[in-house]
């Protein structure tokens, strides 16, 4: 029987924030009730979330051909004399050089690697100079050919999903039975959909899944999340209100499950209020909404349009009163931003009532059409993809306003605010605590 070893590499800053994170937890565990919550927030690794994309290649890999191991870098080294046999790392682009470090280190040991996920989807040459194989696109089309092609020693180097997956019939459930479950909050994530139609400008999304929604069978999504044993389900999905009708079916029959939620949903959900009110009645305690500017020049330009509406403020309270705490995200560095902007964008976030203000900087990821406008402009800085993180606060372009003055305001604002305001306000009982635990 071969040996196969899944990695989900990290980046320093991740790891940087886990510490930060940990002794801001530990300042806090005093006022959590007892319960799962908060044997997990005492973990060292609290805000750790599951690899869906190894737990699916484990759920798609036959056992009786492969023993599966899964290494996650955020909670132990990866052991790279483990004799392994194939390796599979998933890659994005801010964690790509440290994959390529990983499979450098397999290869020299005569292990046989193979790279999937977003970066490796959309720049497979750039990936094979350090693998064997690459996997374009979703794996469920590719998996297994590349292991049996493997196990006959004959990798072919590209392996390109030629359709897109049937989300109602062909969807396997990730096998979680990978995991070390208590280095994690959630002991699974929760996939409804795949695919979005607004082709924002910045975003991978519909590049790699589509410009459809696709959702899964809402049975099946429920019998999933009965057998989970958290008290808290991740939703996976960028939007999980992208299909109303869907969600509304959905969010009726988890009301009927003694769950709580976290997840991220369109501002579209503030002009729906009995999608609002089912987000409230079926457990949700944390929603992520991607406003990304207040500008409506910057919004045109990414093509978001749709986020046009300027009030969300009495939406907002609406859902904090009745327990959802909501996170705001934003985008700076447009070339249309000023150090007037980054103020005004601020304020704006305080006003309409959010409780977390989380600013990420304009990042142009590779295949987007953000990236290949900045690539024809000239006006990509470096290809260091490492710095290619929203969190950074570091453009990687040159803007017509990217002023000295402007950057620095920039960079400090998103450091000092996004998941770091996050842990502050962490620390000011009870407002925070109380809402997200009861």
């Amino acid at each position: 029987m071969k040996k196969l070893l899944l990695v989900q590499p990290t980046e320093e800053s991740t790891l940087d924030l886990i510490h930060y994170s940990n002794s801001v937890l530990n300042t806090f565990k005093p006022l959590l009730p007892e319960g799962r919550l908060k044997e997990h927030l005492r973990s060292k690794k609290a805000i750790n979330i599951p690899s869906l994309s190894l737990m699916i290649l484990s759920a798609l890999t036959p056992k009786d051909k492969f023993e599966v191991q899964f290494v996650d870098e955020k909670i132990e080294s990866i052991d790279y004399d483990c004799e392994a046999d194939l390796i599979a790392i998933t890659t994005n682009t801010t964690i790509v050089n440290r994959a390529y470090e990983i499979a450098t280190e397999f290869r020299k040991r005569g292990a046989k690697v193979v790279l999937g996920g977003v970066h490796s989807s959309v720049l497979p040459d750039e990936g094979l100079q350090y693998a064997d194989a690459v996997a374009i696109g979703e794996a469920e089309h590719i998996w297994q050919k590349m292991l049996n092609d493997f196990l006959r020693g004959n990798l072919k180097g590209k392996y390109k999903a030629g359709k897109y997956v049937n989300m109602e019939h062909d969807y396997v459930i990730p096998d979680n039975s990978i995991l070390k479950k208590e280095y994690y909050m959630f002991d699974t994530s929760i996939e409804l959909s795949r695919g979005c139609p607004y082709n924002c400008s910045f975003c991978s999304n519909p590049i790699i899944y589509g410009n459809r929604y696709r959702t899964r069978d809402i049975e099946k999504v429920i019998s999933q999340i009965e057998q989970t044993k958290s008290d808290y389900i991740f939703f996976a999905d960028d939007n999980i209100i992208g299909k109303p009708k869907c969600a509304k079916t959905l969010l009726t029959e988890l009301k009927k499950l003694d769950k709580r939620w976290v997840g991220s949903a369109s501002v579209l959900l503030g002009r729906n209020p009995e999608l609002t009110d089912l987000v409230i009645e079926s457990g949700c305690k944390f929603l992520i909404m991607g406003l990304e500017s207040t500008s409506r020049e910057a919004l045109a330009q990414i093509g978001k349009r749709q986020n046009f509406k300027k009030d969300y403020g009495k939406f907002v309270r609406y859902l904090q009163d009745n327990g959802v705490l909501v996170a705001g995200s934003f985008i700076l560095g447009f070339d249309s931003d000023s150090t007037q902007t980054i103020r005004e964008q601020y304020n704006y976030a305080q006003k309409q009532g959010f409780l977390f203000y989380m600013p990420g900087v304009l990042t142009p990821y590779p295949g987007t059409p953000l990236f290949n406008q900045l690539e024809r402009e000239g006006r990509l800085i470096h290809k260091n993809w490492e710095k290619y993180n929203v969190r950074s606060g570091i453009p990687v372009f040159s803007g017509q306003n990217h002023t000295p003055e402007y950057l620095e305001q920039l960079e400090n604002t998103v450091k000092t605010n996004g998941i770091h305001y996050f842990f502050g306000e962490l620390q000011k009982p009870p407002k925070i605590i109380e809402k997200f635990t009861n």
